[in-house]
């Protein structure tokens, strides 16, 4: 298993967790913990069994989870779906919801797409990180998924 020891949040403590949980199950998985230039040099080679991957679209939508994790490695697309999951159908869909712009069929789109990769068990999600905000009266914040803070979306109260 490929796993960066200095890009995500505890990312080797996870993976040692993973690489923990499948031994329980039979499963011998040998860690590979590296720093993050080398860990992504290796991933999107494609030159790997198992890696975690983080993914925050900063789009709003499935969209570009869909055209860079999930569709098929082609040029531009597919970059980041190292293990090159592949469904024609899914790609078909993700150009199709790239220029729908009714709201309804759009996420009819997004919808098909994502339950066709869960039905063919695409990628296992076996992580999500939580995201830590302080609060108190007085104060209003936007919460982007990304957890980046925009000092624009914050409001403070006289």
């Amino acid at each position: 298993m490929d796993c960066p020891n200095d890009r995500y949040i505890n990312d080797e403590k996870i993976c040692q967790a993973i690489v923990g949980m499948l031994a329980r199950v039979g499963i011998k998985v040998n860690l590979l913990a590296q720093t993050r230039t080398k860990y992504f040099e290796k991933i999107l080679s494609r030159n790997t069994t198992l890696s975690i991957l983080g993914w925050q679209p900063l789009s709003y939508d499935a969209h570009s989870t869909l055209q860079d994790v999930i569709n098929t490695p082609r040029d531009k697309i597919g970059t980041y779906n190292v293990g090159s999951f592949s469904n024609a159908k899914i790609d078909q869909l993700t150009d199709l919801i790239e220029t729908e712009i009714d709201p309804s069929k759009r996420q009819a789109l997004i919808s098909e797409a994502l339950s066709i990769h869960k039905a063919e068990i695409g990628h296992i999600p076996l992580h999500q990180a939580g995201l830590a905000w302080g609060v108190r009266k007085g104060v209003s914040v936007v919460l982007r998924n990304d957890d980046s803070l925009e000092l624009r979306w914050v409001n403070v109260e006289d």
